[in-house]
């Protein structure tokens, strides 16, 4: 459920929720099969985000803060937007885009392919910890909630049904994300 304190400033990128149809053999109309070109587009956009996102964490000054290691909650947020980022993956997947991996199959070839999603650019940098946490977590919240407007655009024809499941397992590790940048805030006394 989108937070209604929060509002995000991407709702312009978010696609148009009309459903082109088709008419079937038997006279009936069914969504065109091209439905999710604009969607794959905006889940690729969000892929992309994430993975910026990933890079912009790395760059968020560590800190010892008392006898917790920090490094745990930051690592645990980290893994949780690698798995977001995956399962959108899996979302395109199923939504008809092309794998991006075709080599991985084949255990003969030493073909290693480049990551499906855009190389993020440099992490941003941070004065504090502190403000670098709390602009990932507005970011984090952000693409959470375009996501599910996204995915409750499609119709509910079994690839799609499979696509919204990833795109639900997406935005649950986004928020597992976003929790445990908060765990790491409250180790400042940063709520």
């Amino acid at each position: 459920m989108p937070n209604p304190k929060h509002k995000s400033s991407r709702a312009a990128y978010l696609p148009d929720t009309t459903v082109p149809s088709v008419e079937l053999e038997s006279g009936e109309q069914s969504p065109a099969p091209s439905i999710a070109i604009d969607i794959i587009g905006e889940i690729k956009l969000r892929r992309d985000l994430i993975a910026q996102i990933e890079a912009d964490l790395m760059s968020v000054p560590r800190v010892a803060v008392g006898y917790v290691r920090v490094d745990y909650f930051r690592d645990a947020a980290f893994v949780n937007l690698a798995l977001a980022r995956g399962w959108l993956g899996k979302a395109l997947g199923a939504l008809g885009s092309t794998y991006p991996y075709p080599e991985s199959m084949n255990p003969e070839s030493p073909i290693v392919e480049k990551p499906a999603y855009s190389k993020p650019k440099a992490g941003r940098s941070y004065n504090t910890a502190i403000a670098g946490l709390k602009d990932l977590r507005g970011r984090i919240q952000e693409v959470y909630d375009s996501l599910e407007h996204i995915f409750d655009t499609l119709p509910p024809y079994d690839n799609e049904v499979y696509a919204r499941l990833c795109g639900n397992q997406s935005a649950i590790h986004l928020s597992n994300a976003k929790m445990m940048l908060g765990e790491d805030l409250g180790l400042f006394g940063g709520y």
